[in-house]
């Protein structure tokens, strides 16, 4: 009897159920990489920021990273000046448990130990840029430990337009930047050619040798509608680099080099049907990565490459029922199957360094939405990893947000559990001719496990002018990984540690407008991460995770807006870093510090604008790591020619 009850309200909901068409407003800003169907920032579940275009235009800077520290619970590492190596951890994870896509396509980079390398990304072409925070490997798989950054490029506008840009500065910078783009209802186009060469600074304390930076890249994006339900998307981005590095611990000032190619595919088709009530997408990507260390004679050190190949599936069914509530259903399943190879050559005293691995991941994955009366609403998701070389990985996550409308107040709930694989090198070694071939791989390394939960509050003031997000979190990591493990020899290698990594703390974002065309925005981030030292059996503050950051961003505009003035402060408290020039290796103190930086620009015309920015106006004399030099003052100017209609 009991059964037969619930099998009568089971069919009476199923066929109560509406198909719907996607009834966000186009106007409001939709967050891509919260779920794997977009939605708005209302109906999200989970802690997430998003920098906006004019956010992004207004800070003028040359690199994503410096647009990145605005954004709570992140921190940038950056070993040497813009163009180095840089690294972006979220609430006190690893840089390799931090998920990054472009435009949905996921960037970290299987020959960099699973991480993306910030120090290379441009944000001339970036129209938006979403920090999603928390366990997302329910839905985007083993790099999402900690959370998704997702790039979005910049749409083109309706008409035929053109733009040159170019611009120089202290420290050797000559910049240029062309752009060129076409949009009707049925196509939009868009191409950008980029190139920046910088003298630099000394990445060494010691010596006088400035290490430089050159890169060159291209960016296509195109959009076809077949008819009204069919649509075709393209991108592509080449990009070329040569990087000057200095090597050892502490850096000694020599003139390496490493030259890089990047290249990253994406082809999606997307199929709409049943009054949009069923959307269906395609898609292939194909990312490589090739890079080649040299000596300062021009001799090869090593080579590493590789590629990704990913065909995904993703289907998404939106209904609609009717019985005690109104509720609004989504629905998405998704197949994500991956191949993944791994190269290296190079010469070595110790073992072979010339290798060829790969590895294979299918990713099965279910998710659910509902809003129930507009203010409710409810997010679960489930992914099945099957790997080649692993054990199959279930992980989950679940949240909740309710919207108190007569007070604007919203109540977020989330509890998510991911896990990170090992990478390549981890497993298999990394060997070259400078380092002596000291690391040995570890195949029998297990996949990391992280759970994490969160509760959030946002809430909006003054009618409107005054928003405010506050965020507490609280995570942990079993199986944790330790890439530094000496055994015996002089030789080293990965294994997982026993013990726990915790990670808490909260995180408050505010946006604030003001009278006369000011606006603020702000965020500070307290994070409390540590690790178990296990030869002294208590915990220890993690290295390069400052407990306290802080950034300001303030900016003005005249009341016919071709005039504006922007500052920015960037706060960074006290943290550990690492001395490995003794064995065993040091705990070194580093000081906090504060960056201030002014920008702004006039546009002469309506087609010719002219732009400036300084940064660390002070002066500040700071370590982001240990005994690695930083840029004292700078500054730029440049000019943006605008054509079309």
């Amino acid at each position: 009897m009991k059964i037969n009850t619930w099998l009568i309200i089971f069919i009476f909901t199923f066929v109560s159920f509406e198909a719907i068409g996607s009834n966000e407003n186009a106007e409001e800003t939709l967050i891509i990489s919260a779920s794997r169907a977009p939605k708005t920032e209302q109906n999200i579940t989970v802690a997430s920021t998003v920098l906006s275009e004019e956010l992004i235009t207004r800070r003028n800077s040359h690199f994503a990273t410096d647009l990145l520290r605005l954004a709570p619970g992140l921190t940038v590492s950056n070993t040497g000046g813009l163009g180095k190596f840089s690294q972006v951890r979220m609430r006190g994870s690893e840089g390799n448990h931090v998920m990054v896509l472009i435009d949905g396509m996921e960037m970290n980079d299987v020959a960099l130990a699973d991480e993306f390398d910030f120090g290379h990304l441009m944000s001339t072409n970036i129209g938006k840029i979403e920090v999603i925070r928390g366990p997302h490997s329910a839905l985007w798989g083993s790099d999402a430990v900690a959370g998704v950054i997702n790039i979005v490029t910049k749409q083109p506008e309706y008409g035929r337009h053109a733009k040159v840009m170019v611009d120089a500065g202290t420290h050797g910078l000559d910049h240029q930047n062309i752009e060129f783009s076409s949009r009707t209802d049925f196509h939009s186009f868009r191409l950008v050619l980029d190139r920046i060469d910088l003298g630099g600074i000394n990445t060494s304390l010691q010596g006088d040798e400035h290490d430089g930076y050159k890169s060159e890249y291209v960016d296509a994006k195109a959009k076809f509608k077949i008819n009204e339900f069919n649509t075709i998307e393209f991108f592509n981005r080449y990009q070329e680099s040569v990087s000057e590095t200095d090597s050892g611990s502490p850096l000694a000032d020599i003139d390496n080099k490493q030259k890089a190619r990047r290249v990253y595919t994406s082809l999606r088709l997307n199929n709409q049907s049943f009054n949009r009530a069923l959307d269906n997408t395609l898609k292939i990507n194909w990312t490589s990565t090739n890079s080649n260390n040299k000596d300062p004679n021009g001799n090869s050190i090593d080579k590493v490459a590789a590629d990704k190949y990913l065909l995904s599936f993703q289907s998404t069914l939106n209904l609609q029922s009717q019985i005690y509530f109104d509720i609004e259903h989504t629905f998405t399943f998704a197949v994500d199957r991956e191949h993944q190879r791994y190269r290296q050559r190079g010469t070595s005293d110790f073992g072979d360094p010339n290798q060829d691995q790969y590895v294979n991941n299918t990713g099965i994955i279910g998710e659910y939405g509902a809003k129930i009366n507009s203010n409710l609403f409810l997010s679960g998701a489930v992914r099945r990893d099957i790997n080649s070389d692993y054990n199959d990985i279930t992980t989950f996550k679940i949240g909740s947000a309710y919207q108190i409308q007569p007070i604007k107040t919203k109540i977020l709930l989330n509890y998510g559990t991911a896990q990170k694989a090992p990478n390549f090198t981890e497993r298999f070694g990394f060997f070259n001719a400078s380092a002596g071939g000291s690391f040995v791989g570890n195949q029998n390394l297990s996949p990391e496990k992280s759970t994490g939960w969160q509760i959030g509050l946002e809430r909006s003031f003054i009618r409107e002018r005054l928003d405010a997000k506050f965020t507490y979190f609280n995570e942990k990591l079993e199986n944790e990984i330790n890439g530094f493990v000496s055994i015996g020899g002089g030789l080293f290698s990965a294994e997982n540690i026993d013990g726990t990594s915790r990670r808490k703390g909260f995180e408050t974002e505010i946006s604030l407008v003001l009278p006369f065309n000011f606006k603020i925005y702000s965020s500070y981030t307290y994070i409390d991460s540590t690790e178990l030292n296990q030869s002294i059996g208590r915990r220890l503050d993690e290295v390069r995770r400052p407990n306290h950051q802080a950034s300001l961003f303030a900016d003005w505009s005249s009341p016919d807006e071709r005039l504006s003035l922007s500052s920015s402060v960037s706060y960074s408290g006290s943290f550990f870093d690492t001395d490995f020039s003794t064995f065993p290796s040091v705990r070194e103190d580093m000081e906090a510090y504060t960056l201030v930086g002014l920008n702004g620009s006039y546009l002469i015309t309506d087609k010719v604008k002219t732009f400036f920015k300084i940064e660390n106006i002070l002066d500040e004399k700071y370590e982001e790591l240990f005994a690695v030099n930083t840029y004292g003052t700078s500054a730029f100017l440049g000019f943006e020619l605008s054509f079309g209609e």
